[in-house]
């Protein structure tokens, strides 16, 4: 928990009548792939970092969560959510709060058989980080498991899942990519691929002044932000090294703007201005979750 005062000056809060809002609810901090634009895949967090979420912080901060302005929760932030042994459970209690429910996942762990259950258990988005995967997997596993899971979303649930894999281009191209891709048997062209450069994530891991204004930053203009798996709270997903936190749920009753003011670290963040999907994804609810509704058999 980060306790230095020197040089702190609280944000000022956007608006006194906006809730805030709990984004992301950390199921596991550790994770299996190892990244290079990542700090957990560079070895920059340390050990402590490596937890799991209990059932009763879960409970906790979906309390918390209940009166934010968003429709679905994130159970992804520093880890792979597929470590976690209850994730099945972790999902359903979600859904029975309300939200849905999305998650990144890097396939490394995601066996048919833990994917039958978070299926079953209600998951509404599954985002595989493939080119995550791919730190420890081959194309021909992976594409496997991407097989599996559109077929078993086929099967359990009528397509309600939204799936989504994305490939950060780390100084490759689309065209190179594709075509290696497209030499394996697991290949499927109709498959939508988002492609993306990566956060810069270890150029957080100290604060460095870039002039960048807090203000200009969605998270912050929703009063957004994020539980870790041990209970601390952070402003943002890019916050992996809680240079934000200055509370953990375990002390509190609720969330107030003093929990979110220490946003000393967003004047070098320049990666602010990619966070346009907050709104699109958890705030302003896509239609095509409604109509997904009206097919998923899936009732808390």
């Amino acid at each position: 928990m980060n306790k230095n005062i020197d040089n702190f000056v609280p944000a000022e809060e956007p608006s006194k009548d906006q809730p805030i809002t709990v984004l992301m609810i950390e199921a596991v901090g550790k994770c299996n792939a190892i990244c290079g634009y990542c700090p957990r895949g560079q070895g920059l967090l340390g050990p402590e970092t490596n937890t799991y979420i209990t059932m009763d912080l879960l409970d906790k901060a979906l309390d918390l969560a209940s009166s934010g302005s968003n429709h679905a929760i994130y159970l992804h932030h520093r880890g792979e959510p597929f470590l976690h042994p209850k994730l099945d459970e972790i999902i359903r209690r979600v859904r029975e709060k309300g939200f849905y429910t999305f998650l990144s996942t890097n396939l490394i762990s995601a066996t048919p058989d833990k994917v039958k259950k978070v299926l079953t258990a209600g998951i509404n988005q599954i985002e595989m980080h493939y080119s995550a995967g791919l730190t420890r997997l081959p194309h021909e596993v992976l594409l496997k498991r991407i097989h599996e899971i559109r077929k078993l979303n086929w099967e359990l649930r009528n397509f309600g899942c939204r799936l989504e894999m994305n490939f950060s281009l780390f100084g490759e191209t689309r065209e190179i990519i594709m075509e290696e891709l497209s030499r394996h048997t697991y290949y499927d062209e109709t498959l939508y691929v988002r492609w993306f450069e990566p956060h810069d994530w270890p150029s957080l891991e100290k604060i460095i002044d870039r002039g960048v204004d807090y203000r200009d930053c969605h998270w912050y203009k929703h009063k957004a932000c994020a539980i870790l798996s041990n209970g601390d709270i952070v402003i943002c997903c890019l916050d992996q090294f809680s240079h934000s936190c200055r509370t953990n749920i375990k002390d509190i009753d609720r969330i107030d703007w003093e929990s979110l003011a220490d946003r000393r670290m967003c004047q070098g963040c320049t990666q602010h201005v990619e966070m346009n999907w907050l709104e699109e994804d958890a705030i302003d609810m896509p239609l095509w979750l409604t109509r997904k509704q009206e097919i998923d058999t899936w009732t808390a």
